[in-house]
């Protein structure tokens, strides 16, 4: 009886399907999801540029803005922020000449 020895070809096979798995996602992407999603008529219609009128800036703000309240909210922060800073600033020259005063 004569012995068959396995040869072993996983490796080969295993990284071959890695490559063919890479370019069938690539080419599925490609040609299939990708020119459905940006159809005019595909899922993603409200984010299609095809058919998306031209906005003017304040339309523009209106549309993506955010809301008028959390605006403020935030130039409140950022004025805080200032004094906050100016404040840090004075306190840190009047360390510097109080060190200076009793040297």
């Amino acid at each position: 009886m004569k012995k068959v020895v396995p040869v072993s070809i996983s490796p080969l096979l295993t990284e071959e399907m890695q490559i063919s798995l890479q370019n069938f996602i690539a080419f599925v992407n490609g040609n299939i999801v990708e020119p459905f999603l940006d159809s005019p008529s595909g899922p993603l219609f409200g984010l299609s540029t095809y058919l998306r009128p031209p906005y003017d800036e304040d339309e523009v703000r209106v549309l993506g803005g955010e809301d008028e309240l959390v605006s403020m909210e935030r130039q409140d922060c950022k004025e805080k922020i200032k004094r906050l800073e100016k404040a840090e600033k004075i306190a840190a020259s009047a360390l510097k000449n109080s060190g200076e005063m009793f040297v």
